[in-house]
């Protein structure tokens, strides 16, 4: 699966309009298919160690969160950029509209890792298997507070989002 944006837009085209292509269900159902969750099986990445996959992982998730925001019709794109600016401002000081940095995503869950072991975060080596797997899980997923914003997770699950939409 690919890593940048523009190998998104190679495979899955452009977006049509200034507008936007898709409404927030689309986007979100979008996003979802383009979710790195291959790297999680290891006979399927078994090419690759566990801190490539991790890195992979946060450098193709990054991609499909900015190539969805790309489709999305434009009012959704703006407030979703809003959204992630003003939270990594309250937690980090800097309006961030893309979101955490490839390097500031390991660095808060090198953080996260070290304080539930009771470490100090320097002490937790980027090459510790724990700490790459729990990059990598998170990475493959998705934030269900927004899935459940849009519409699209309930005790169902993701599947019923489409249906539930169409009434």
């Amino acid at each position: 699966m690919p890593s940048s944006v523009d190998a998104l837009r190679h495979l899955f085209g452009h977006r049509k309009s200034w507008w936007g292509d898709l409404d927030a269900i689309e986007t979100r159902e979008l996003y979802h298919a383009l979710m790195p969750s291959y790297l999680l099986d290891e006979n399927i990445a078994a090419a690759l160690s566990l801190q490539e996959r991790a890195r992979l992982a946060v450098l193709a998730r990054h991609a499909a969160r900015m190539y969805a925001r790309e489709r999305a019709h434009l009012p959704l794109t703006l407030a979703c950029e809003l959204l992630d600016g003003v939270r990594q401002l309250r937690e980090s000081g800097r309006f961030q509209p893309g979101g955490l940095s490839e390097e500031q995503v390991w660095r808060k869950y090198q953080e996260e890792y070290a304080e539930a072991a009771g470490l100090p975060a320097d002490d937790v080596c980027v090459n510790d298997e724990s700490l790459c797997e729990l990059i990598l899980r998170k990475a493959c997923t998705t934030n269900k507070h927004v899935d459940e914003f849009v519409g699209c997770l309930d005790s169902t699950g993701w599947a019923a989002c489409r249906k539930a939409a169409e009434g």
